[in-house]
């Protein structure tokens, strides 16, 4: 069963059962604002499973942790459910593709991330679909525009 936020204490970078002096493994489920946060720790680091959930119940975020750090893909959505981008973390910074959408469903922008950085090229679609644009990125800097 999940540990409630209130139960829980955060020192040094690890998350600790208030009261105890070993550091916590379960499950986290906490409300912020109205919306549920759900996330897995092991040995007193968030790692493994990563939810936030909208006011609605909706799910607003599905990705993952390892040793506090975002990993691998990371899907994000709107309320309606349809997803509004997606993309994957390395050590906590967005690295390889990623793209984000209109509510509609069709692509509105996509690209390559390394290290944090954009990289490459991005391309930008109107809510139709049609490509409207794109950019040559080098570390985040616009080389050239299309």
């Amino acid at each position: 069963m999940p540990e409630p936020k209130a139960e829980i204490i955060i020192k040094d970078g690890l998350i600790f059962k208030q009261g105890e002096v070993k550091t916590y493994t379960g499950v986290v489920e906490d409300t912020i604002e109205g919306k549920i946060i759900k996330y897995e720790v092991i040995n007193g680091k968030k790692s493994g499973e990563f939810k936030t959930y909208f006011k609605n119940g909706k799910l607003e975020m599905l990705g993952r942790i390892k040793d506090n750090l975002n990993q691998g893909k990371w899907t994000y959505y709107y309320q309606t459910g349809q997803v509004e981008s997606e993309g994957t973390f390395n050590d906590d910074l967005p690295d390889g593709s990623w793209k984000w959408y209109y509510e509609n469903g069709n692509l509105r922008e996509e690209g390559n991330y390394e290290k944090g950085n954009r990289e490459g090229r991005w391309i930008f679609y109107d809510v139709d679909g049609k490509i409207i644009g794109e950019k040559i990125l080098e570390k985040n800097q616009i080389i050239e525009k299309e």
